[in-house]
């Protein structure tokens, strides 16, 4: 049953042309959702967009995928053989403004 639904949840969201993940790590994902995740973002790369945005830098992923194994597999999707990009925003406060 489990995997029919996995099935019919990474087949929808397949169709849609570009997925946001928003604020990832705001807070920590169970290990059969953060798998999920990461079904539906590693067959996204090879066909369409996806964004993630966060607050946190890859070295704290180990908070949100507490799978290793997992969490290591999340950041190597975006690797250089793929047309992906990773980039960090800092932004600064109003007392840290010139």
């Amino acid at each position: 049953m489990r995997d029919a639904v996995c099935t019919r949840t990474l087949a929808r969201w397949s169709r849609v042309e570009l997925i946001v993940i928003d604020e990832l790590g705001y807070v920590p994902l169970a290990e059969v959702a953060a798998e999920l995740l990461f079904q539906v973002v590693a067959e996204r790369a090879k066909k369409a967009a996806v964004i993630v945005t966060t607050n946190l830098p890859f070295s704290e992923w180990p908070q949100v995928f507490t799978n290793a194994r997992l969490c290591k597999a999340m950041r190597s999707i975006d690797s250089p053989t793929r047309p992906a990009s990773s980039t960090q925003v800092q932004s600064l406060t109003a007392s840290e403004e010139p």
